[in-house]
């Protein structure tokens, strides 16, 4: 990906009506049950990462500046996405949700 291809991307995930991540699904799932009119079932995570994942820590300052260098451009779109939906997720909230009186 270069700089061109990166400001297309942006500019096509502002035509999205809903971006949604795994790591802040807790969040994103109401929101997208809240844009839809739908009430809010519980949200359960049946599959997390397992611990046994290498953690950052042990990775050395040369292999994390080679992997923030090789995906700069990644980051900058991944920043612009969270940014971004983190914005559309504010004014929703989940009116109804399951099991709520």
């Amino acid at each position: 990906m270069d700089e061109s291809s990166l400001e297309t991307a942006k500019e096509r995930l502002k035509t999205l009506d809903f971006i949604g991540f795994t790591d802040t699904f807790d969040q994103d799932a109401p929101a997208l049950f809240a844009m839809l009119g739908k009430p809010c079932p519980p949200v359960i995570r049946a599959n997390q990462t397992p611990s046994q994942f290498k953690k950052r820590d042990k990775y050395t300052e040369e292999e994390l500046a080679l992997v923030a260098s090789l995906n700069r451009l990644d980051c900058q779109l991944y920043a612009f996405a969270k940014e971004l939906a983190a914005q559309r997720r504010q004014p929703l909230e989940c009116a109804n949700p399951v099991g709520s009186a």
